[in-house]
């Protein structure tokens, strides 16, 4: 999976990168909380990050963004301002190279955006 702060310039432009970083590093242990030990959480780049879920199928990719979305709304890093996130989902297929699948969840995440964002596809 792949996940984007929604809005992330904003923040960065209307209160400073000071906090901007620290919605990335909120969300960073949203996700690690929200991950198994088996899971693997990284920062993608700029304000998205990269999920490999570990013996996952498509359903479980969508709890588990829904569960990411509900723990972040509930965090509230930037206090009374609510702070979303989209996700991408990209499932592997037999034949997929790893390039492959990150593309596939790219895809599925800029979907989400162009779809109204907090959300998971």
């Amino acid at each position: 999976m792949l996940f984007d702060i929604d809005h992330f310039k904003k923040v960065n432009d209307e209160l400073g990168h000071d906090v901007g970083d620290r919605v990335l590093s909120e969300f960073g242990h949203v996700l690690a909380g929200c991950a198994r030990g088996t899971d693997i959480v990284a920062r993608w780049g700029g304000e998205e990050f990269l999920v490999i879920l570990t013996e996952t199928d498509e359903a479980g990719a969508h709890a588990f963004g829904d569960r990411v979305r509900a723990a972040l709304a509930a965090k509230r890093p930037l206090d009374e301002r609510p702070v979303t996130c989209s996700g991408g989902i990209g499932v592997r297929k037999k034949e997929d190279a790893a390039d492959a699948l990150i593309k596939r969840a790219d895809e599925r995440l800029y979907e989400a955006k162009r779809g109204g964002r907090d959300r998971v596809i």
